[in-house]
């Protein structure tokens, strides 16, 4: 970000945060010019850029069967209670991030609620493999589940010169954590 504050000192840029019920940020809805987001999703009408490829695995607690397990398959897992994603516009993004097991309990709409039922209710849930976890939680790294994109994402029929330049930034700019 500094480096388009560089390039781009009289801009002002404001944050906007979106819960799980919608994996483009509100860039869709048009509440949002550029979003950083989680794939997959229904990118139809955008462009998108790689920032970061992560694995992703089955959370659960400490004391679960599963735990120490090296890898699981998670359409295997149909047994597991699993949270409850909301219900929204994206099939793709949904089916990716559900177990096919029951969902139980009331809709998690934010990552925190969905680590937190996991650690209190014992439930199940899909994060990246390096997901930040509270004491008691791990991942484990699932089988079938192709790896995760972490993206920047943006309308393609936006041709803003400060967006091409947001765009170009970042993608010139970050370095994942592993790669510092």
């Amino acid at each position: 970000m500094a480096a388009f504050r560089a390039r781009h000192p009289h801009v002002a840029v404001t944050v906007h945060e979106f819960d799980l019920s919608d994996p483009t940020a509100g860039l869709r809805r048009g509440v949002v010019d550029v979003a950083l987001v989680r794939s997959p999703f229904d990118a139809a009408a955008m462009s998108t850029r790689v920032l970061d490829r992560q694995a992703v695995g089955l959370v659960v607690r400490q004391d679960d069967d599963l735990a120490g397990a090296a890898s699981v398959r998670v359409d295997a897992l149909t047994e597991r209670t699993w949270i409850r994603l909301p219900e929204g516009p994206d099939r793709v993004w949904l089916h990716y991030w559900s177990g096919r097991g029951p969902a139980a309990g009331p809709t998690v709409r934010t990552i925190q609620e969905c680590l937190q039922a996991v650690l209190w209710n014992g439930m199940s849930a899909l994060a990246p493999v390096d997901q930040m976890l509270p004491p008691g939680l791990v991942v484990v790294p699932a089988e079938d589940r192709q790896v995760n994109d972490l993206l920047l994402a943006w309308r393609s029929t936006d041709r803003s010169p400060l967006i091409r330049s947001f765009v170009r930034t970042v993608t010139d700019e970050y370095r994942p954590a592993a790669r510092r």
